[in-house]
């Protein structure tokens, strides 16, 4: 019994080497240059604006985290109207029509 699970293991081990040989031999194929040294074209001083300060990058930062927040609290917000949506739609799938038209008649007469 164990020396049939070795085998297979052995077998298996055989056909991904095989496979990996294949992959090689097509990345052989593929000519991929070496990333360049950049740093010649990059500029080494860095402008800064004297009409920005500290308080104003500061303020900048905290609007940014401001609109995150709503971002974040709109997509909780669309999550929870399709799940409600999504359960309406399961309710009106399982009820009697006429009990549904009832329902779901009544929340469309409300949202208008």
């Amino acid at each position: 019994m164990i020396i049939l699970k070795y085998e297979k293991k052995k077998i298996k081990n055989k056909e991904v080497t095989s496979n990996f040989k294949q992959l090689e031999e097509l990345r052989s194929n593929i000519y991929t240059k070496t990333p360049s040294n950049m740093k010649p074209y990059q500029s080494t001083s860095i402008a800064l604006n004297d009409d920005i300060t500290l308080d104003d990058l500061v303020k900048a930062f905290q609007k940014y985290l401001e609109r995150k927040k709503f971002e974040e609290e709109k997509a909780k917000f669309e999550k929870d109207r399709l799940f409600v949506q999504a359960q309406r739609e399961l309710l009106k799938n399982n009820i009697p029509e006429s009990m549904a038209k009832f329902l779901i008649g009544n929340s469309e007469e409300e949202t208008k």
